[in-house]
């Protein structure tokens, strides 16, 4: 079968056409010569044979030459990486190489005429007829083929069912204007459309996985534009995902939001990962987000290109972590803060009394006999008790003061914002009065008394343990005259930590926390 192209491989037509008439008047000249040289004339077929014998020579080396040029041409096809072919303007082929039997599976023999059309899937069929249909359309000059060049994929079936992707690209050969037939390549994409539905695949489990997951994830470039978004943005923000691409997160977020977010992003384009938090609102409106940036460098490995972002609703863990605190300071019984929940009250309020140079005190309260109750009545009258007490104490205070149970039936006051030490020593009186009235415990009258220890503390001149240790003094003076009584230090008592006064009197002790002292003060 002689190989489509095989004669772009020949010398041109004009060549061999002079080349041949040079050769025929060399001929004829000789015979010329011979017939005037000679006294007689030679017979007819005799010249005849003379001229073809001058001439052989020159075709042998001529039809050598062709064929040479056939069997190179032949080889560079067979060798080619793609499948080559050729058919006529109507479609049958005429050629194909060895590469193309390989990708169509079907040989040469059999795809010659429209034998090729057996080796294309059949749900691919019509698509490749119509392709061809308009492909050898004439346009309106009546030249065909200037859209013969076309482009496109389609599947072949092999005899053991095996099929392979084919990218197919066709040309018209076009002589003098008319079609003379088409000239086309095949490249096997096989691998590489299954690499390509493989990523496919994968980018849509990883956007189902992103979809149903209970957070913002994002994919923001080095401008700050969103480049990937999932389907919680388009909830949380009422913006299709669509018409998300592309947006800033400024005209997302708004300015303020922005402007709060803008130090965490721009290290996250510095190449650090980076976990921040958004709060906003209060009460059943609160909110409380927590970001993360992850960093997304280019080919380089060193130069940002973006960062990928994951965005969680935090509300209700940050809401359980507060209720857990407030339960972990908080003393089960009587509903007031237990003995660390008041160590942080009370270090906050010596250093608020620093800042603002205001004066407070710190009520350290014991109630008396209280032993008698439980041994005679029983543990739970004296739970009882020490709740009942609890309430009448917080209606003897202030709104702004705040009560501690420490343990037991010792309990803790701190008072802020006073005006002078004789408003907390008529309170402290007030308490004392309020516990003498008994207290009916489910049908069980129970009379008992309160100590308490008043010390001052102005403008955070004394440590918080130093403090709670006068108060604790004065509880126990409190008790050695009598008891259901109060005792107060002196203010000249109240010496700066370090000082000499403080370094001189007893109950000054050099404490640096309200827990060390809490723990030496009780029994």
């Amino acid at each position: 079968m002689k190989p489509a192209g095989a004669a772009r491989g020949n010398p041109p037509l004009r060549q061999r056409l002079m080349l041949t008439c040079i050769t025929t008047a060399f001929a004829a000249g000789l015979v010329t010569w011979h017939l005037l040289s000679s006294p007689a004339p030679l017979p007819l077929w005799t010249l005849i044979l003379l001229l073809a014998a001058s001439c052989l020579p020159l075709y042998r080396r001529q039809a050598r030459a062709l064929r040479t040029k056939q069997a190179e041409l032949t080889a560079a096809y067979d060798a080619s990486p793609l499948g080559l072919f050729q058919t006529d303007p109507d479609g049958r082929c005429t050629y194909v190489n060895r590469r193309y039997e390989a990708i169509s599976g079907m040989p040469a023999t059999r795809a010659l005429g429209n034998g090729w059309i057996q080796a294309i899937h059949p749900q691919d069929r019509i698509k490749v007829f119509s392709a061809w249909r308009q492909s050898s359309v004439a346009d309106a000059d009546g030249v065909a083929g200037r859209r013969g060049n076309s482009q496109m994929s389609y599947r072949f079936v092999h005899a053991d069912g095996r099929i392979v992707w084919a990218s197919v690209k066709t040309a018209a050969i076009v002589v003098d204007g008319k079609v003379q037939g088409y000239s086309g390549t095949v490249d096997d994409i096989t691998a590489r459309r299954k690499t390509e539905q493989a990523l496919a695949d994968s980018e849509h489990r990883l956007r189902t996985v992103a979809d149903t997951l209970p957070a913002l994830v994002a994919q923001v470039d080095a401008e700050l534009r969103f480049r990937f978004n999932n389907l919680a943005w388009e909830k949380q923000y009422r913006i299709a995902r669509d018409a998300m691409r592309e947006m800033k997160l400024e005209d997302l977020l708004g300015p303020d939001e922005f402007r709060q977010a803008l130090p965490w992003l721009e290290q996250a384009l510095a190449g650090n990962t980076v976990t921040f938090e958004r709060e906003s609102g209060s009460g059943e409106n609160y909110r409380c987000e927590e970001s993360t940036c992850i960093p997304q460098f280019g080919e380089d490995c060193r130069t940002v290109i973006g960062f990928h972002m994951m965005v969680q609703d935090i509300s209700a863990r940050k809401l359980e972590q507060c209720r857990l605190r407030q339960l972990a300071e908080m003393d089960g019984l009587t509903g007031l803060l237990n003995r660390e929940g008041f160590q942080k009250k009370l270090a906050c309020a010596v250093a608020r009394s620093r800042n603002e140079q205001s004066l407070i005190a710190v009520m350290f309260l014991d109630l008396d006999h209280f032993k008698c109750v439980n041994d005679s009545y029983g543990h739970h009258t004296g739970d009882l008790l020490l709740q009942a007490f609890a309430g009448r104490l917080s209606q003897a205070l202030r709104t702004t003061d705040t009560i501690a149970r420490l343990g037991g039936d010792e309990f803790t006051v701190v008072m802020e914002d006073l005006a002078r030490q004789e408003d907390a020593e008529a309170i402290a009186l007030k308490i004392v009065q309020t516990v003498q009235t008994p207290f009916v415990l489910e049908g069980v009258s129970v009379t008992v008394g309160v100590s308490v220890g008043l010390a001052f503390c102005h403008a955070g001149n004394m440590d918080p343990g130093v403090l709670l240790r006068r108060a604790d003094a004065m509880l126990y003076d409190a008790k050695q005259d009598g008891r259901s009584v109060y005792r107060s230090a002196p203010p000249e008592q109240c010496s700066a930590p370090g000082s000499a006064a403080a370094s001189a009197t007893p109950s000054c002790m050099d404490a640096r926390t309200a827990s060390s002292a809490i723990s030496s003060a009780t029994p």
